[in-house]
């Protein structure tokens, strides 16, 4: 990273000032990393009626590169729609306020599970893209789900190099691992990481019922010998992870490691506890929320992400220049 941001010291000392904004609760995303660029801390009130008033000095951000870090975290106390008013108030401030540009970074796009229509429900999580659009120059994201949504304007950060690196530091053989994807949706990712690390693979399939998950394997072939590592890209109830290793230690599977992009419950803390009992060897998951607060979990990794998404926002305001 360090060598990254020495590269473009003339980008970031040009004529436009490029400002940082963030909220306190999210200012451990650039914790030791220096951007050499202001920081200006969005101040947000409460009122007794539960309105937002949202405090941003306009003078300090007028004609300015402005670069939003805004990250949507379940286990605090406000939920994530009281999180998405809020970001709708700082990208309206912001765009009253003559600034020279927005760069807007999600790490995790909220409503990640209602991108399809149905019988009683309308794709929402693309009506959240298109409002945000309207206010931003570029969003910063990563791992969406349906990529019909990318466009020139919206940058989609892929952690597989990452993962793939991390299974690699594991320093198991490639032949006595299989990658396991919990249902179809984790195909692209488990398929394109076992390329990388030269492994095979395995893809459970899914039939969700109402609020009931059953897992089905496609091959009764296991080996207790072998590791066998989760791949997904985010757990929010935590009930397909539990159907997965419980599927695996049906077929006398005990190595079993798992990998998540995204952690998107209510309480992390619980989630962690139901896993402990499971008996696994490791959770890798990214710092796309923070988790510092759960360093005592030995059986707990983080895959730091800050410097790809740092750096597809500096690219990109590299770029329109």
């Amino acid at each position: 990273m360090k060598n990254f941001f020495k590269s473009v010291t003339d980008f970031i000392n040009r004529d436009v000032e490029k400002l940082l904004l963030l909220k306190n609760e999210d200012k451990y995303f650039v914790k030791n990393i220096n951007l050499n660029m202001q920081r200006e801390e969005i101040k947000i009130q409460q009122f007794k009626n539960f309105e937002y008033n949202i405090q941003i000095d306009k003078d300090k951000i007028r004609n300015k590169d402005c670069i939003i870090l805004f990250i949507f975290n379940n286990n605090l106390n406000e939920s994530i729609n009281d999180k998405l008013i809020q970001l709708f108030q700082i990208l309206d401030l912001c765009s009253e306020s003559n600034v020279n540009s927005i760069t807007l970074i999600l790490p995790k796009i909220p409503y990640q599970r209602h991108d399809h229509s149905s019988k009683y429900t309308i794709p929402f999580r693309k009506n959240i893209i298109q409002h945000i659009h309207e206010k931003v120059d570029t969003l910063i994201t990563s791992h969406i789900h349906n990529e019909e949504f990318i466009n020139k304007n919206l940058v989609n950060v892929k952690y597989f190099d990452l993962f793939a690196n991390n299974i690699n530091n594991l320093e198991l053989n490639s032949n006595n691992i299989v990658l396991v994807g919990p249902d179809n949706g984790s195909n692209k990712m488990v398929s394109e990481i076992a390329d990388k690390i030269k492994s095979k693979y395995i893809i459970f399939k899914k039939i969700r019922k109402d609020t009931n998950i059953q897992l089905y394997s496609p091959s009764d072939n296991y080996d207790p010998q072998k590791t066998y590592i989760i791949l997904d890209d985010i757990i929010s109830s935590g009930k397909t992870i539990m159907k997965t290793i419980e599927l695996l230690n049906s077929k006398g599977v005990t190595k079993i490691y798992v990998y998540v992009i995204h952690l998107d419950v209510n309480n992390v803390k619980k989630l962690f506890k139901k896993l402990k009992k499971k008996k696994i060897k490791k959770l890798i998951v990214t710092n796309s929320i923070n988790l510092e607060e759960y360093n005592f979990y030995n059986f707990i990794d983080t895959i730091d992400i800050r410097e790809l998404i740092i750096k597809a926002a500096l690219t990109s305001l590299e770029n329109k220049y």
